[in-house]
């Protein structure tokens, strides 16, 4: 989750697109990947991320064997805006690489939030864990 974190906040997509599962890359051509995070210039672009929680599991059903760990993340923008998201990663047998095998990133802009809070009418609609992430925010 680091590597991919950083490769994407260096624009290193080349990298960060390597990390993807093969079955991942086959339905997100490199070409429409890319050019989806370039339209979305500001996310990763400071590295201003933050993890909120990370699950585990293993072997869930209808999935591939293996290790699986979901990130809950805030992106933080320059200008007051922030992305929420979850990524998840697949470990196929122990003392393997990650690889990652699903990325979800939700763009909430300022005027949704309050004090730098999602609003309560925003809120439940976030699909990342947001807890108590905005503590000490202001």
């Amino acid at each position: 989750m680091a590597a991919y974190a950083k490769a994407l906040s260096d624009r290193d997509f080349t990298a960060a697109y390597a990390m993807l599962r093969l079955s991942y890359q086959a339905a997100n051509p490199k070409i429409h990947w890319e050019m989806n995070l370039r339209d979305r210039g500001d996310l990763w672009a400071n590295g201003a991320v933050k993890i909120l929680r990370s699950s585990w599991t293993r072997d869930p059903a209808g999935q591939p064997t293996g290790n699986y760990a979901a990130f809950d993340f805030l992106g933080y923008r320059s200008n007051g805006d922030f992305d929420c998201g979850t990524i998840v990663v697949h470990q196929p047998f122990e003392n393997s690489e990650f690889s990652i095998v699903r990325t979800e990133a939700n763009y909430v802009a300022a005027e949704f939030l309050d004090n730098g809070v999602p609003n309560a009418n925003i809120l439940p609609q976030l699909p990342c864990f947001v807890g108590n992430a905005f503590a000490g925010k202001s």
